[in-house]
Parts: C-alpha cells; structure tokens; sequence
C-alpha cells in the first residue's frame, strides 16, 4: 500500500488488532492459568529477561486483588497497560469490522486486567456520538454557550446527545 493511503491505514488496523487479540488470548489464559499453575513465572518473568535488557525494577508485574492476580496479558508490564491496549484495540474493532468473536475476546482480557485504566478510557470513548455532524454540533453547541454567558441552553439544540444534555441540565441546576 502506498504511504498515507487508506489501504495502508487499514492494514497497520488489521495488524494492531491482530496483536491486540494474540495478547489478550495469551492475558485470559494467564488469568485462568493461576488457578492450576502456581508457578512465579504466569506473572511475573523478570528473571528470564537479561540484565541488559531487563530496564527499571520500579514497575509492578504482579498486581494481586485479594487471592487473585491481575492478569498483565503475559507480555505487558503491568495490568493497567494491558486493560488501556484492550479498551482502545476494542473501540478500534467497534469502528473498523465489529466482529463479535473478537470484541468478545478483547472484552473478557480487559475484564480479566481487573484494572480501572482501561475501563476508563473505554467510557471517556464512548461518550463521543462519532457521527460526520459531531464536530459542527460540539462547534455550534460552544458557540451558543459563548453568546449567551448566563447559563447553558444546550438542551435546545436537537441531536447533540444525551451526554450535552446532562451537562447542560447539571450547570443549570448548580446556578440555580
């Protein structure tokens, strides 16, 4: 594919969500894996990596939540970037094919994270209505705050989701 081109843009897609899948099988196998191996190895693997290589101690591979251990999907460091890697591989297959075998394994690995950074990042994303017109609506729903400087009519402007309408309908309450 040529360099910019939308093909290409769809194949490096393909590619990250192809790994995103291959690390969250490998992070629910883990998960599941603790209840019949108890070796040190399942999570943490610091001791097989060469010193050389190996980086800063400070980073915590083994994240416990009570007996359970937050799976880190294997070949992360820690259990909040392999969540972060699942909610944004999982909003990415939302958009491109929506494939449900796949969103269900990339869900599943950021259920078995155990961890709030992908959560997180999977709400901030889905509060966007990612529609061709969200922009000029979000522009125009600004531009009509800025005019009228004592409150927020954002309600009135039709289409622009219920996220804006809560908030508009929150800032009116707190001014009363």
């Amino acid at each position: 594919p040529a360099i910019g081109s939308a093909a290409l843009w769809r194949w490096t897609m393909k590619g990250y969500l192809f790994l995103a899948v291959a690390c969250a099988l490998a992070g629910i196998v883990q998960f599941y894996a603790q209840f019949v191996f108890h070796a040190p190895w399942l999570f943490d693997f610091r001791p097989w990596i060469p010193n050389a290589i190996r980086g800063p101690d400070f980073y915590n591979t083994t994240n416990y939540v009570g007996a359970l251990v937050k799976s880190n999907g294997f070949f992360l460091r820690e259990a909040s970037g392999f969540s972060a890697f699942m909610a944004f591989a999982l909003v990415c297959e939302m958009s491109l094919q929506r494939r449900r075998l796949v969103m269900a394994v990339l869900a599943l690995g950021l259920l078995v994270s155990y961890s709030g950074s992908g959560l997180l990042a999977l709400a901030v994303a889905m509060l966007f209505p990612l529609g061709q017109k969200t922009l000029a609506r979000l522009l125009a729903c600004g531009c009509q705050r800025d005019a009228q400087r004592g409150g927020v009519e954002v309600a009135q402007f039709r289409g622009t989701g219920n996220v804006l309408d809560a908030v508009a309908r929150d800032r009116r309450i707190d001014r009363g």
